[in-house]
């Protein structure tokens, strides 16, 4: 048999048959139109005309994802060669006109100051999160919080406490730091001398990768590097006062005479006419005569000749040293840290202008006789 009705109607026909008005949709209350900016009251740029910016760094410093979404557009491309996990590679370079990029980043965030503060709160998010580590944002950003010093702000590389290294501040430039390191037997005083002979001269990271790249692959194997005892014996003593009347040239940007200029040797050229400058022979032949005093009281080991190369390798580099170009690498130092050269081989270094004259000064057969033959 069916089952018989339910006395009591079910919810959904009480509901039905209840006499309650259904509820009218919700009203959404209309939006606020986006505040009008007047952007002629914005401060101007301190941005250089004609300063670009690579793609990959727009969303590094300014936050902007993709450039495009805020109509932003390149204004030019560029083949590079890039040093990319050790080797050099050539890429595509897209560039923006940095000062665009500015104007929308503000336009994004309402205003020159809002974005000031849109980095500030990043800047505090980072410090947070990556003690030690560099933030990266423009520089209007760092002048805009002085007087506190800039580089309080930013550091180059390096992570967690302690000193960082201001030349290793990519990941390219970290790589070749250790394989310099490897190169120089563990020290780093070769990355240091590299990287000090161009600083200055090269600020673009890129050319400074394939610089140190160049040095890495170009420059020759060097020694251990051994450091003169703390208490020094009378022969080291007397190489050491010998090394301070070296001749040193003073600061191109200074018209000064060279120091201990008694030791330089000047060589004039007459057509066209130009002066060039040596240590001069009878200064190299009193050198050549302390090492051999160090050799004689010490040995070629690492209580004598070896440390004594080390010190006057470090002042003549001081001279003439290690010079760096995107091609090539050679360090007009390296001579006095070799040991003994082959019959009819002389070092290379430099001792005066004209062919004739260009060659050690006798003493220096006797001297090479004595270092050892590796």
């Amino acid at each position: 048999m069916p089952k018989s009705a339910p006395s009591t109607p079910s919810k959904r026909a009480a509901r039905a048959n209840s006499g309650t008005p259904k509820r009218s949709p919700k009203t959404q209350s209309p939006q606020k139109p986006p505040a009008v900016v007047d952007e002629s009251t914005w401060r101007a740029s301190t941005i250089r005309l004609g300063t670009t910016i690579k793609k990959g760094s727009i969303k590094d410093l300014y936050g902007i994802r993709n450039p495009e979404d805020v109509g932003l557009k390149p204004c030019r491309r560029e083949k590079i060669k890039k040093v990319i996990k050790g080797k050099l590679t050539l890429v595509t370079m897209i560039l923006y006109n940095e000062r665009d990029v500015e104007l929308a980043a503000w336009r994004q965030h309402g205003g020159p100051d809002e974005f000031h503060a849109f980095l500030k709160k990043r800047h505090e998010e980072h410090k947070a999160k990556n003690p030690g580590k560099a933030f990266e944002a423009p520089r209007s950003y760092f002048s805009a919080l002085q007087p506190a010093p800039l580089v309080q702000i930013v550091s180059f590389g390096g992570s967690g406490a302690g000193p960082t290294d201001i030349y290793a501040n990519t990941t390219e430039l970290i790589r070749l730091k250790a394989q310099m390191i490897e190169k120089a037997r563990g020290d780093d005083w070769l990355w240091e001398a590299c990287n000090r002979s161009i600083w200055g001269k090269i600020t673009s990271n890129n050319l400074r990768e394939r610089h140190i790249l160049t040095a890495f692959e170009r420059l020759p194997a060097y020694p251990p590097r051994t450091r003169p005892p703390t208490t020094l014996s009378l022969a080291f003593q007397a190489l050491k006062t010998l090394l301070a009347e070296a001749p040193m040239r003073e600061d191109d940007d200074y018209d000064l005479p060279m120091r201990n200029y008694g030791n330089l040797r000047v060589d004039e050229n007459s057509w066209p006419s130009y002066e060039e400058f040596y240590w001069s022979k009878p200064y190299l032949t009193r050198i050549y005569r302390a090492l051999m005093d160090i050799i004689e009281a010490h040995g070629t080991g690492p209580d004598g000749w070896a440390t004594a190369r080390w010190m006057v390798y470090d002042k003549y580099a001081e001279w003439d040293g290690i010079h760096l170009d995107l091609s090539n690498a050679e360090d007009k130092a390296y001579p006095w840290l070799q040991p003994r050269l082959a019959p009819g081989v002389r070092p290379r270094l430099e001792y005066a202008m004209f062919p004739d004259q260009d060659v050690p000064p006798p003493i220096w057969e006797e001297y090479n006789a004595m270092l050892p033959v590796v």
